[in-house]
């Protein structure tokens, strides 16, 4: 019998514990979650466990997986005699930046992998889509998220897994003077920094599902802390300051009231932290560590590239920026990408490709950010855009895009975001 419930319990926890959520009194309709909910869960919180090594196959199946369910979720609605198709409002723009990556695939320094990067960018697309067109309840949004938490739950037990038993790494990881006392860790990811990445993407949206369920909340409390860990564990600076901005604007959309408990709060732990901690931290806003100094040249070499290549960019995806850039990089300055995401962009699609991401993105944030400072609105909304905000933050230092798992989990998440705020009581009167 304890097995039983043991098991039952663990179940209702990989999904989210859906249907103890307590809708949000904005929410138009309690409708039944849709199969197809369910199985983007899966697709979206099994593959990213996916090895680094075998990331061509995670790609790949991510790609089939998302055209196979848009393809059932279309299928599924003309069954149920469903036509009722509401676009979000970040879909236009999107579609336009899809056909700038199709326009600078064609001109590309390395075609054939400019146009693979299409291909995902396409399916990338048609995540957010399938997301928004889904997700319109905070119920259908718990059942998605459950068994994305629970797959981030192994992957932070396998971080833990590497600090007992570290893997190799590589030394550009570590600030030399840092050596030997910070340890970095990055499950399946490949890079601490593309693990930080991911939690700093799942970690709002996690704790906007605790607040949602107040009777499920000690469970829900696990896959929180084990992932607030993890992020420690990775040593990513721009992740920690990402994710505790991503986390302050949530407090500041939802509990103004408590933003100075907060800032209090904040400050006692970087008073509590340990030494090794709290130097790497203050090392991001110094120019004497090394791979700030690293970040510095690339920028300077990319700045170069785009005097020659402003208009159309080198071509879409990382091969074309590394042929492109080979003629402008600095000494000791090899790089896959410019460890900055408006950089990247340009570089890649020149000014109109920078146009359309900045588009896109602004179109992405907005809906869910106005919809989700109404306090009739879910947590789990007012969670995503401060969430994709502090990725976006990172990108200043990172190209957060270059794994196509963080490019996969992004959009999906701003479809999350659109299809609730597009179910939302107020948006659909209007």
């Amino acid at each position: 019998m304890g097995g039983l419930l043991a098991g039952s319990h663990l179940w209702r926890l990989f999904w989210g514990y859906a249907d103890d959520v307590v809708p949000a009194p904005g929410e138009a309709e309690d409708r039944p979650t849709s199969p197809v909910v369910y199985l983007l869960g899966l697709l979206l919180g099994l593959l990213p466990l996916v090895p680094h090594t075998l990331s061509g196959l995670s790609t790949a199946a991510m790609i089939a997986g998302v055209w196979s369910l848009a393809g059932l979720a279309v299928l599924v609605r003309f069954a149920r005699g469903e036509f009722d198709w509401r676009a979000p409002s970040a879909l236009l723009p999107l579609s336009f930046l899809l056909l700038v990556v199709g326009a600078a695939a064609v001109q590309s320094l390395a075609p054939a992998a400019s146009f693979r990067n299409l291909i995902i960018w396409l399916t990338a697309g048609l995540l957010f889509w399938l997301v928004a067109d889904q997700v319109r309840t905070s119920r259908d949004a718990a059942a998605l998220l459950g068994p994305v938490l629970a797959g981030a739950m192994l992957m932070t037990l396998w971080a833990v897994y590497q600090v007992f038993r570290p893997p190799q790494v590589e030394e550009s990881w570590v600030d030399p003077e840092q050596a030997g006392q910070v340890i970095r860790v990055f499950a399946s990811m490949g890079n601490p920094n593309y693990l930080a990445e991911y939690m700093t993407l799942l970690l709002p949206p996690a704790v906007g599902l605790w607040l949602q369920n107040p009777r499920r909340q000690l469970p829900l409390a696990l896959p929180v802390a084990m992932m607030g860990l993890t992020l420690l564990l990775t040593g990513s600076r721009g992740g920690w300051l990402a994710t505790a901005g991503a986390l302050g604007l949530f407090v500041l959309l939802r509990f103004r009231r408590w933003t100075v408990f907060l800032a209090l709060g904040g400050l006692a732990l970087l008073l509590a932290a340990p030494d090794a901690i709290l130097t790497r931290l203050l090392s991001a806003f110094s120019l004497a560590d090394t791979s700030n100094q690293y970040r510095v040249n690339i920028w300077i070499g990319v700045l170069a590239m785009l005097r020659e290549h402003w208009v159309l960019g080198v071509g879409a995806g990382a091969e074309a920026f590394a042929k492109g850039y080979q003629a402008f990089m600095l000494s000791e300055a090899r790089a896959a990408h410019a460890h900055n995401v408006p950089l990247e962009i340009f570089a890649e699609m020149g000014i109109l490709g920078l146009i359309a991401a900045v588009w896109a993105l602004l179109a992405a944030l907005r809906r869910p950010f106005v919809v989700g400072a109404d306090r009739q609105s879910s947590y789990i909304l007012a969670a995503v855009p401060c969430a994709l905000t502090g990725l976006l933050v990172h990108g200043l230092v990172d190209y957060v895009w270059y794994n196509p798992k963080i490019l996969f989990a992004f959009w999906a998440l701003a479809g999350l975001g659109a299809g609730l705020a597009a179910g939302h009581r107020k948006e659909r009167a209007t």
